[in-house]
C-alpha cells in the first residue's frame, strides 16, 4: 500500500492546513527520542498556530508523559498527553484515541483522561463496542452543541 499526504486525499477542505510529517521513532536511538520528539513537535505547533480547530489522529492514541515511554519504539505512534494539551491551547482540538486494555474498561479509561485534561473537554465513543474515543478539548459553545446534536442522532 502506498501512502499519500492527507492534503491530497481531502482537497474539498479548501484552506485547511495539514501537518503530516512522519514520526519514525524506531530509527532514532532510544536515548535521543525525547529531544527528537520535541524538535519534531515544535514546528508542528508553529504550522498550526493560526488554526482554530485541530484534529489529531495518533496511531495508538494518547499516553501519559512518563519518561520511561520515551525510549519505546512505539513512541512515534502515541501522542504524549502534553502534546494533546498543547494542541488545545487557545483553540479546540479533537484527538482520536484508541482505547487500551486499561483496568476498569473503556469507560474507566475515558473518565481517567477526562479527569486529566483540566480544561473543558468531552468524549465521544465511536460505538459501545469500538475501542475508539474522540476527545474534544477546549470546545467553544457552538462545537459543544454540535457534539451533543451528533451524539443524539
Amino acid at each position: 500500500m502506498t501512502s499519500k499526504p492527507i492534503g491530497s486525499l481531502l482537497p474539498a477542505l479548501g484552506d485547511a492546513i495539514f501537518s503530516d510529517e512522519d514520526l519514525r521513532a524506531a530509527a532514532i536511538p532510544a536515548r535521543q527520542r525525547r529531544d527528537w520528539r520535541d524538535k519534531w513537535f515544535s514546528p508542528v505547533l508553529d504550522r498550526l498556530s493560526g488554526c482554530d480547530l485541530v484534529f489529531a489522529d495518533p496511531d495508538n492514541g494518547i499516553v501519559d508523559d512518563g519518561d520511561w515511554r520515551k525510549g519505546s519504539s512505539k513512541f512515534g505512534k502515541q501522542m504524549p498527553f502534553r502534546e494533546a494539551c498543547a494542541l488545545a491551547r487557545g483553540r479546540c482540538a479533537v484527538i482520536n484515541h484508541n482505547n487500551t486494555r486499561r483496568p476498569g474498561g473503556h469507560d474507566a479509561e475515558v473518565d481517567y483522561w477526562l479527569s486529566q485534561f483540566h480544561i473543558p473537554s468531552t468524549a465521544v465513543r465511536a460505538t459501545a463496542y469500538s475501542p475508539r474515543t474522540f476527545f474534544v478539548l477546549n470546545p467553544d459553545p457552538e462545537i459543544e452543541e454540535r457534539v451533543r446534536t451528533f451524539c443524539s442522532k
